[in-house]
């Protein structure tokens, strides 16, 4: 097939892809394929019906892999296509996937960490993580996902966790779950989440003594916005780098 032809272009370093039902053959789907400098891959579109064949690249080096329109059918396939990923790809560096819903009746996700943290338990190199998690319905993220991420992740440099704008009232982070970002992703540098959910309760919880952290970028995703005086609390208590609030 034409990727097998590919395959013997010794100094491709980038691979761009749409992955279709047209693309693979039966055969390609069932061997792999060793680029020997591939260190970045696009896939812009992966039906589920194909997923697993990202796999075809788990003897090339990826250290960027970047996999855009991901069709959610249920937890348990979203689960396991990133634990085939964790494995394949062992020195990924920057993962990027969005994923969408198919206009078709589908499975409620539940917590975030339910499928995906233990799939990338793997990964601890990642520096960059950009997730867009929009239409997956019933899917919740709170501040025992982010912290575990956090965890799983310590030389975090970027995170980005957003959705479409109607399903806010699904993020329900805060305080914590930043105080957990700058406890053990010291490198963080840029952060965008979908929301932060600021608790009276949880400003009373926050841990004194966390380490000065760098971070400098904080932003939530449009319509949703940082109040200043939250935004305030923020920067005395866990971010001193951030820039001043503007004024309102």
């Amino acid at each position: 097939s034409d990727l097998v032809m590919l395959s013997g272009v010794a100094a491709l370093e980038s691979l761009e892809l749409t992955l279709d039902n047209g693309i693979l053959q039966s055969e390609d789907i069932h061997c792999s394929l060793e680029f020997q400098r591939l260190h970045t891959l696009w896939v812009r579109h992966l039906p589920t019906s194909i997923s697993a064949s990202i796999s075809l690249f788990k003897c090339s080096p990826i250290r960027s892999l970047y996999v855009h329109g991901i069709e959610y059918r249920d937890p348990a396939a979203l689960k396991r296509m990133f634990e085939a990923w964790s494995y394949d790809f062992p020195s990924l560096q920057l993962l990027s996937c969005k994923i969408c819903m198919p206009n078709i009746p589908v499975r409620p996700a539940g917590l975030l960490s339910s499928f995906l943290a233990p799939s990338l338990r793997n990964l601890s190199g990642l520096r960059a993580v950009d997730l867009y998690l929009g239409g997956i319905p019933g899917l919740t993220i709170d501040d025992s996902d982010i912290v575990m991420l956090s965890e799983l992740w310590p030389l975090l440099k970027q995170l980005r966790l957003w959705a479409a704008k109607d399903e806010t009232a699904w993020h329900t982070y805060g305080l914590l779950s930043l105080a957990a970002l700058a406890k053990n992703c010291p490198h963080l540098e840029d952060l965008l989440l979908q929301r932060i959910v600021i608790r009276p309760e949880d400003t009373a919880r926050l841990p004194t003594g966390l380490p000065i952290h760098g971070l400098r970028s904080l932003q939530v995703s449009p319509p949703n916005r940082i109040a200043r005086h939250d935004y305030v609390t923020i920067r005395e208590r866990i971010f001193p780098h951030l820039p001043y609030p503007r004024e309102e």
